[in-house]
């Protein structure tokens, strides 16, 4: 389970996150340089789910750090913004060791983390100063995306009801996420039910 900055592949084309420097060849222990380009806020990049990134690919890629986590990480593609790489995982024989990851995007090394009940199987989003999360127990999580609090939950429904897979969408001044049995919308600040 480890996450390479630099580049993330899906069916639908390669997104470049960041451009990486070799590190020189008298130096070879220095940690490669990172140059953040543009941010990558939810799962394929935009509300739309477009998956297009605007800069253009340039291999070969270098991988700039690794960070295992110990954890499974299901369909959670990273997420980039604030200098942060967001990453939802979850463990499957122990559901408490569950939750979202904020890894510095130069260094790799964990900023803070977010514990949840369940494991948060899908990609965060990141809107404003929140990262939104949905875990396995049904629940939606908003995250202070500097600090790592809770800014505030909501409960999707019955848990039994609610097994999510998906990734929040955040457009405008709302928070849509889908279950298996409805859809529901929030004011991003509050939680509260559009």
């Amino acid at each position: 389970n480890q996450i390479s900055l630099e580049s993330y592949a899906s069916g639908f084309g390669m997104h470049s996150l960041a451009e990486t420097e070799p590190s020189p060849a008298e130096s070879p222990a220095r940690m490669t340089a990172v140059r953040l380009r543009r941010d990558w806020p939810m799962f394929k990049g935009d509300p739309a789910r477009a998956g297009v990134a605007r800069d253009a690919v340039k291999p070969p890629f270098i991988v700039a750090w690794r960070q295992p986590l110990g954890l499974t990480i299901h369909m959670a593609s990273p997420v980039v913004g604030n200098g942060l790489v967001y990453i939802g995982a979850g463990d499957d024989t122990r559901a408490e060791r569950s939750g979202v990851y904020a890894l510095d995007a130069k260094t790799g090394a964990v900023r803070w983390y977010y514990h949840t009940l369940a494991k948060v199987a899908h990609s965060v989003t990141l809107a404003d100063d929140l990262v939104l999360a949905t875990s396995n127990d049904g629940m939606l999580h908003a995250i202070n995306a500097k600090t790592g609090e809770k800014r505030w939950s909501y409960a999707l429904g019955n848990p039994h009801d609610c097994w999510l897979y998906t990734a929040p969408v955040a457009a405008g001044k709302m928070v849509i996420c889908g279950t298996a049995q409805h859809f529901t919308a929030l004011e991003l600040a509050t939680g509260k039910p559009r």
